[in-house]
């Protein structure tokens, strides 16, 4: 009867423990179906990377082209040494003038656009 009772104890025990690697083993594949995913993810972004890197390259070439020939018509010069017609050389454009008025309406008395528009003197007194 002894004998009985211990066997039926182990296989208990047995039954939980086998219980537990299957609960582990779902969340193993379970895991795995994720991990799966993601790496399938990750080559389908790593593909478009791929096209984009080409784009941008592709974009830098022209660019350096482009540059190239602006310089070359910036610095065309005639045989004196001068410009030529073709290009326009070195450009300074003149300063804008500021606004006419003033962009805000004017502060509110005891604001801070106040407060920061007086003088360090100002702003120890007292306002109006």
């Amino acid at each position: 009867m002894i004998a009985l009772g211990i066997a039926t104890a182990g296989l208990a025990v047995l039954a939980v423990l086998l219980a537990r690697l299957t609960v582990r083993l779902e969340r193993a594949a379970a895991m795995a179906v994720r991990l799966v995913a993601d790496v399938r993810a990750i080559r389908l972004a790593v593909e478009g990377i791929v096209t984009l890197a080409g784009d941008v390259a592709r974009d830098a070439t022209a660019g350096e082209a482009a540059l190239a020939r602006l310089e070359q018509l910036k610095t065309r010069e005639d045989g004196r040494g001068r410009f030529n017609r073709a290009g326009a050389g070195p450009v300074s454009l003149p300063m804008r003038p500021p606004p006419a008025g003033t962009p805000y309406p004017p502060p509110d008395p005891g604001s801070a656009r106040d407060n920061l528009s007086r003088s360090p003197e100002e702003r120890r007194r007292p306002g109006p």
